[in-house]
């Protein structure tokens, strides 16, 4: 600290870093964050910060012809290190088509980026917590019945999904997304229609957000052609899964959903087999999953509605 910002234009080469800031994560990693402004610190050497707490104003100190923050990750606290690759665990990316998510990414040059602002009514519908309960009415076909979830936590510490047809899901719960880790189970569940379409979930809302996840191919019913493709997994991997996920626009101003379209496609001797699904999951404004459905083409596979919705609504 107390190196003077810069005249517009002008730079100080003899300590060409500014006043600088050096932090220490876990695992051997540190950011550094340059050119700060003079006596705008608010945290001591040695002091133990938390996420998001303010720990400096942006300046124009050092090497800086005009106000900026040079940040980077590096492998030492020694100033002016080499930078060292390492991604961002969540940003969104910003262009003339909307907002995208990036998870555990890297921003290129001249891309806008700006961080995941968690928004209440998305985080109180995907937050899950040890002891929640939820309950559905669902229909598949011609059958209807109810499946209740509870929230569990194994011998790990790991948070997961009960449901009453006797299926569990894995799911992982950052501060900014969800991610369903596994299922186990029949595929006949509200759970499992539930974790595909719902594969992550960002506790944010952009209207026109996309972002997109990977899917472990033994989630799809695929019959004989999975035991086909194992035959060569020796070589490589035939069947790929993929889902994209936007919100959309809602008759309902109050209410937020977003939709999921799933593609699952083999290559080579197996580029005959193409199967593609739909979902959407609507949340109401009181920040529970007010229902959800799944498709195959035109055909429903599935539909739930959340259990005290259905009751207020009659």
């Amino acid at each position: 600290d107390g190196i003077p910002d810069n005249k517009i234009g002008d730079v100080y080469l003899e300590k060409n870093w500014g006043n600088t800031i050096i932090l220490k994560h876990e695992y051997g990693l540190f950011s550094s964050l340059s050119h700060l402004l003079s006596g705008s610190f608010k945290v001591k050497e040695g002091e133990k910060i938390n996420k998001g707490q303010i720990i400096a104003q942006c300046g124009s100190s050092g090497r800086s012809p005009v106000p900026h923050l040079h940040f980077q990750f590096q492998t030492t606290d020694k100033l002016g290190d080499r930078t060292f690759k390492f991604p961002f665990a969540h940003y969104i990316e910003r262009s003339d088509d909307g907002f995208i998510l990036r998870t555990f990414d890297y921003p290129v040059e001249n891309t806008k980026v700006q961080n995941v602002e968690v928004h209440k009514q998305m985080k109180s519908a995907f937050n899950f917590r040890f002891g929640d309960r939820l309950k559905f009415n669902c229909k598949a076909g011609e059958k209807d019945f109810i499946e209740e979830w509870e929230v569990k936590v194994n011998m790990n510490n790991e948070l997961y999904i009960e449901s009453s047809r006797n299926a569990t899901a894995g799911i992982y719960v950052t501060d900014k997304v969800l991610y369903f880790t596994n299922y186990q189970g029949k595929k006949d569940t509200a759970l499992y229609h539930f974790s595909l379409i719902s594969m992550s979930v960002p506790f944010s809302y952009h209207e026109k957000l996309q972002w997109s996840d990977v899917y472990s191919v033994d989630q799809f019913n695929l019959g004989v052609v999975r035991y086909l493709s194992e035959l060569f997994l020796f070589y490589r991997s035939y069947i790929s899964a993929e889902g994209k996920f936007i919100f959309s626009d809602s008759n309902n101003v109050e209410e937020i959903s977003f939709c999921s379209t799933i593609e699952v496609r083999g290559s080579s001797l197996f580029s005959f087999y193409h199967r593609n699904y739909s979902g959407e999951v609507i949340i109401g404004s009181n920040g529970i999953i007010k229902k959800f459905n799944m498709k195959s083409g035109n055909k429903l596979l599935f539909s739930a509605i959340d259990a005290r919705e259905e009751e207020r609504s009659k």
